[in-house]
Formats: C-alpha cells, sequence, structure tokens
C-alpha cells in the first residue's frame, strides 16, 4: 500500500485548492492522528462499486478505510457489519437497482417497522456506484421492481457522473451506459426528484477524470470536494487518494470535516 501511494503520489500535478489546502505532511499527521483514537461509526455502512467493477474495488475500499478508522470501530456499529456491493455481469441499470435491495435487505438491514425501508445507514459510491446510492433513497421507478428505499443519513460519492460522464458521449456498451450519458432520461429523473433525498450529500472529484469529469461530480446545484488528478488513469485511482479517505474518514466518525465544497477549476 505504501509503494502504490508513493507511485500515485509522484504521478500527481500539483494544483491548489483552497478549500482543500493541506499538504502531504498535514496528511499524513491526520492519518496518525485517526489511527491513535477510537470512535465507533454511528450507523451501518454501504459501499457501492463502479460501473462493472469487481468486488475486489469496494472492498479495497472498505479496506484502506478500515486501516484508518480501525475494524473496530466498523464492528461496534449497530446493526451490521459493512456491506460491500458490486455488479459486475449485470448490463440494466433497472435490474442493478432492484438487485443491490435484494442484497441489502438479505444483509438485515431492513427496519422492523417499516420493512419497505431501511434503518439508517451510511452510504459511499464509487463512480457509477453514487448514482445507484441516490437512486435507492428514491421510490422505484422506471421498470424497477424493488420495494426497499434506502433511509441514507449520507451519501458520499467518488468521481460519480452525477451530471453524465464524458466517456458515455465516446462509448456506450449497454443500457446503463446509456443512463450515464449527459442528459439521459435516467440522470434527468434522478436530478429532479427531490422527494426522498439523503440528509447530507457528499461529492468527492480528481482533476483530470478524464472518464467522468471533476465538473460532473455531483448533482446541479452541488458543490464538490475536489482534490489534483493524476498524469494518467485518475479516475481509477480515485479511491485511494488519501486526502479524499482522511475527509471522509473524518466524516465517517462525526468529526469536522478537513475539506470544504467548491467549483473545480476544470475537468
Amino acid at each position: 500500500m505504501k509503494l502504490i501511494d508513493a507511485l500515485l503520489r509522484a504521478l500527481e500535478m500539483p494544483t491548489q485548492n483552497p478549500a482543500f489546502p493541506h499538504t502531504h505532511a498535514q496528511i499524513e499527521d491526520e492519518e496518525r492522528r485517526i489511527r491513535a483514537t477510537f470512535a465507533p461509526l454511528p450507523r451501518p455502512l454501504i459501499i457501492i462499486g463502479g460501473y462493472h467493477a469487481p468486488q475486489a474495488q469496494p472492498t479495497a475500499l472498505l479496506q484502506r478505510l478500515q486501516s484508518l478508522i480501525g475494524p473496530d470501530a466498523f464492528a461496534a456499529s449497530p446493526n451490521a457489519r459493512p456491506l460491500c456491493l458490486s455488479y459486475l455481469m449485470m448490463i440494466d441499470t433497472d435490474r442493478i437497482l432492484d438487485a443491490l435491495a435484494d442484497q441489502i435487505s438479505a444483509a438485515g438491514l431492513c427496519d422492523p417497522a417499516s420493512p419497505d425501508r431501511t434503518v439508517e445507514v451510511d452510504l459511499i459510491g464509487i463512480s457509477m456506484g453514487g448514482v445507484l446510492c441516490r437512486a435507492l433513497c428514491q421510490p422505484p421507478w422506471r421498470t424497477q421492481r424493488r420495494k426497499l428505499i434506502v433511509r441514507a443519513a449520507r451519501v458520499f460519492t467518488l468521481g460519480s457522473p452525477h451530471r453524465g460522464a464524458n466517456l458515455a458521449r465516446e462509448i456506450t456498451l449497454d443500457p446503463a451506459g446509456l443512463d450515464l450519458g449527459t442528459n439521459s432520461p435516467f440522470l434527468r429523473t434522478l436530478n429532479s426528484t427531490a422527494s426522498v433525498q439523503p440528509h447530507e450529500l457528499i461529492c468527492y472529484a480528481r482533476l483530470r477524470d478524464f472518464w467522468v469529469g471533476a465538473t460532473n461530480a455531483a448533482p446541479p446545484g452541488h458543490s464538490i470536494i475536489w482534490t489534483p488528478g493524476l498524469l494518467g488513469l485518475t479516475h481509477l485511482c480515485l479511491s485511494q487518494d488519501r486526502r479524499i479517505l482522511v475527509d471522509l474518514s473524518r466524516r465517517l466518525r462525526d468529526e469536522p470535516p478537513l475539506a470544504h465544497a467548491s467549483t473545480p477549476p476544470s475537468d
């Protein structure tokens, strides 16, 4: 992990962000402080991976968070251990949402007093997973068969195409890819529906994300917490950004954040 971090730091293209000005040394100091202090997470955590990403992707993010916050903090969370979800072989967004809802129900996260709702949880979505997190917080529409609505206190998204993905303009492999196109009917519905929303939506992005685009990484009307990008492969390395992981860890522990949202200067 240290070798990967060193390589990613060498590939970083320096860009100043007044809303997130911390140096690498300050981030390392904060990592040490977090590791040295115990704080149980206040609610169950669900991590949803990206477009056709294997199970290893959300699991790797969980492992990095556990290395920072400590596995005991997750074990102390009420109701259930962290849940990592993927949809590698699925091609239709509605069927993906149905399957995710089934897995969340099977994990025992339904509210006994209201079986069509979950207990209050925190959600983390990587890339397309962030769009799916928001959709799961809303009543089903189109051809979705799920009945479950996720009751999220907070939704954290990492490089998620809330306004569409730049790559979807060039390549659309399946119906789920079409739903990630700029101004697709799916995203228009998602971004115009306010009936059920998380209490708090926190959107992270990195510059030089040529797959999604940093400026697309939040719904209309929301600002973005952004960090410098890499010389290449920025989107694939989003969940390894130590700045994002430290700020996310503080928020998961209900501590004051380090970063503030603003407008990325570019994609």
